[in-house]
């Protein structure tokens, strides 16, 4: 083969294979989920910003009590979009501990988590989730428990996959930009065949706020 574009899954922590693919002088592009130490060229987007904007439009549209349901710690977009949320909280005076954020990264795990918190009478009033299907999971459990989207609590996904437009209601969330992502990728890979560079790139894409109805409006 003549490249590989990768991006790696969350349960992933041994990089062996991919240093072993690079020492043979085969080019890869990263993108979205990186690996730590491996000086190769990368696709992602600012997931510290996207979050710590997420959150705070949870702030501002009146939300007081808020929680983050956050994937793996060793996924460093799990990471900066915990750092996100939590640097909101503390910018905007609210006050943070660790309490405030859940592992749940799946459908199921969202789920479970709300079912957990209800029982416990410790649901938020505002969630942001790490990606979509988990806040999709979350809303299929309060829907099942007859809480109001988004009058007694908002959900903020991340990804803006189909996923976001088929819940009930519909979900507001960060556009990741895929395609684009996908499109740089192989842009980078073909221009590092066919020109031979020992460049290294890490580009960095934009994203947006895409705002429906699990949240309220400004």
């Amino acid at each position: 083969m003549d490249g590989i574009i990768i991006s790696r899954t969350k349960d992933t922590e041994n990089f062996d294979h991919f240093r072993n693919v690079l020492n043979t002088g085969t080019p890869i592009v990263f993108f979205d989920r990186t690996c730590h130490g491996i000086n190769t060229d990368k696709v992602v987007i600012d997931d510290y910003k996207a979050a710590y904007e997420a959150t705070e439009y949870l702030i501002k549209t009146g939300c007081k009590n808020l929680l983050h349901f956050s994937g793996p710690e060793n996924l460093k977009i799990s990471s900066k979009r915990m750092w996100g949320f939590a640097d909101a909280l503390k910018k905007n005076n609210f006050p943070f501990n660790e309490n405030l954020i859940i592992k749940a990264d799946s459908f199921d795990e969202g789920r479970k988590m709300i079912f957990k918190l209800h029982k416990e009478n410790k649901l938020p009033d505002g969630l942001f989730t790490v990606n979509d299907m988990t806040a999709a999971g979350a809303m299929s459990a309060l829907n099942e428990l007859k809480i109001k989207i988004p009058e007694e609590i908002s959900v903020f996904g991340f990804t803006n996959g189909i996923i976001s437009q088929i819940t009930s209601p519909s979900l507001s969330t960060v556009e990741q930009n895929g395609h684009l992502m996908g499109y740089t990728a192989a842009e980078i890979l073909i221009n590092k065949i066919e020109n031979e560079t020992n460049d290294v790139l890490t580009k960095i894409l934009p994203t947006k706020l895409i705002i429906r109805n699990s949240t309220r409006h400004l």
